[in-house]
């Protein structure tokens, strides 16, 4: 009951300065970058890692409100990044997005089977960004007001 208001309390207070924290875990610079700057010019706190290990570390320390996360990654792969945040208290309801330029079915279900939100195909631009970011904290915001 406590963690439910603290999590409705927080969603509140970050809805009045719109400064919702995004990890972003990429290892490709040029992709990282990209999606860093746009989340930036859309008022958005930005972390990022280029690997996996390192963006669950990044996610415990800093409690994002939604992970973007690559399916391919140097060390470990998006799957055993998102099962792992998922298996952790602190890190199992934050949403996370899995982006891939790997478009079969096959990866999608191993991402969603992991614990995903959802799933973006790269190539995408500013804009399907934006709004699958913006979609993903109102889909967690309503449910927390329906609990």
């Amino acid at each position: 009951m406590y963690q439910m208001v603290g999590q409705l309390f927080g969603f509140l207070k970050q809805s009045k300065k719109n400064k919702y924290k995004v990890l972003v875990v990429e290892d490709n610079p040029v992709d990282q970058a990209f999606m860093v700057k746009t989340l930036q010019k859309n008022n958005y706190a930005v972390f990022s890692a280029s690997d996996g290990y390192s963006g669950i570390q990044m996610a415990v320390d800093h409690c994002p409100d939604i992970i973007i996360l690559d399916f391919l990654l140097p060390d470990i792969d998006g799957v055993g990044v998102c099962t792992s945040l998922k298996k952790m208290e602190k890190t199992r309801d934050i949403p996370v997005v899995f982006v891939s330029i790997l478009q079969n079915g096959e990866i999608m279900l191993k991402s969603y089977e992991a614990g995903a939100h959802n799933f973006i195909c790269k190539p995408f631009n500013g804009r399907e960004l934006i709004k699958e970011v913006a979609f993903t904290i109102e889909d967690m915001q309503a449910s927390i007001f329906s609990r």
